[in-house]
């Protein structure tokens, strides 16, 4: 409600707390425009913010522009916001609230610089947009705050299934957050054409695969490696070893067993097939014990260790937490790789 205090998760980047000054500021009716970062879209802090917005406010538009910053020295990429206080004839926010489920929000992603595009022909056309459109300029994608509500409620919420088409029941859901950003003003069109085609036919990730994030190593310059054996002049001291750079200087011989190609950047993968010898990395992979290492002669694999606790990486949070701080435990070669930043490569 307006007036009342509203949590704000802690993480939240300060800007945040300008959204609610700035609209508790607005008389009915009134008009507020933010041009801010554009990280509360998709992270989520922004969970909280995205619910306020669309239980108390009229989201208007958010502009996103995929060929310039909003501003050219900023470090951060910027949405622009434009949200209007609701209007009501008793001041009950009540009232306005019962309203919004039907107010339409516009996703806006200009192609190109803003000079060449914001013409009196492409703003009226946007405003009267009621379906997705695409021009050379820009593409808009208008969807009802409802709409909005709903996508990102909880999937496990009892009263989902029981949501009708007004505004009954949409109140009662636990709101936890959409994909704002990634999916309405970064996503391609192909994106859009594949859930049109696909309607009634896509189901979860999750529902057809395990899903899991990658490991954390806790230490790059100790777990990550670069193969440099064709570059040394290091007689090889025996067969099944490769002589390795690590990001702390460490120069040395390594038994190959415990080499992994991995992907430290998806700017090392040319394509979208990976291939092993076009990475440049190599990952420290060793599930035996100390004892084990000794035993089989790994003697390499070993003094790497003895080398590692001597720069204090097994004290680092997250290698003290395992068993092993170097064993970073058993990991499958997968089929598929999704990148976090879809929208970066």
């Amino acid at each position: 409600m307006w007036g009342e205090a509203t949590k704000i998760d802690r993480k939240s980047d300060l800007y945040v707390y300008f959204y609610y000054v700035g609209l508790s500021l607005l008389r009915e009716g009134g008009i507020f425009c933010f041009i801010n970062s554009n990280s509360w879209l998709d992270v989520d802090y922004g969970a909280e913010l995205q619910e306020f917005l669309l239980r108390q406010t009229r989201i208007l538009q958010i502009i996103d522009n995929h060929s310039e910053r909003s501003f050219e020295q900023a470090d951060v990429n910027t949405v622009i916001v434009l949200l209007q206080r609701p209007q009501t004839a008793d001041n009950r926010s009540q009232t306005a609230v019962g309203e919004q489920w039907s107010a339409v929000a516009k996703f806006v992603a200009y192609k190109k610089p803003f000079e060449e595009v914001l013409t009196v022909p492409n703003l009226l056309a946007i405003e009267r947009a009621t379906e997705i459109t695409r021009t050379d300029d820009y593409r808009v994608y208008p969807i009802t705050q409802r709409e909005l509500f709903i996508e990102g409620a909880e999937d496990s919420h009892p009263a989902l299934s029981l949501v009708g088409e007004g505004q009954e029941g949409v109140e009662t859901l636990k709101y936890t957050g959409g994909k704002w950003g990634g999916k309405y003003l970064r996503a391609p069109d192909i994106f859009f054409k594949i859930l049109e085609k696909g309607k009634g036919k896509l189901v979860r990730l999750e529902e057809i695969a395990e899903v899991r994030r990658g490991f954390t190593t806790g230490a790059n310059e100790f777990f990550y490696l670069e193969d440099i054996t064709n570059e040394t002049r290091e007689r090889l001291p025996r067969a099944g070893l490769r002589y390795c750079r690590n990001g702390a200087g460490w120069e040395g011989w390594l038994e190959e067993e415990f080499l992994k190609p991995v992907i430290k950047s998806p700017r090392e993968v040319r394509g979208i097939i990976v291939r092993p010898d076009e990475l440049r990395y190599k990952i420290f992979m060793c599930h035996k014990t100390k004892p084990q290492l000794k035993a089989d002669d790994n003697t390499h694999a070993l003094a790497y260790i003895t080398w590692g606790e001597k720069q204090e990486y097994h004290k680092r949070p997250t290698c003290r937490g395992r068993a092993r701080w170097w064993d970073l435990g058993q990991q499958e070669r997968q089929d598929f790789i999704m990148l976090r930043f879809r929208d970066l490569r």
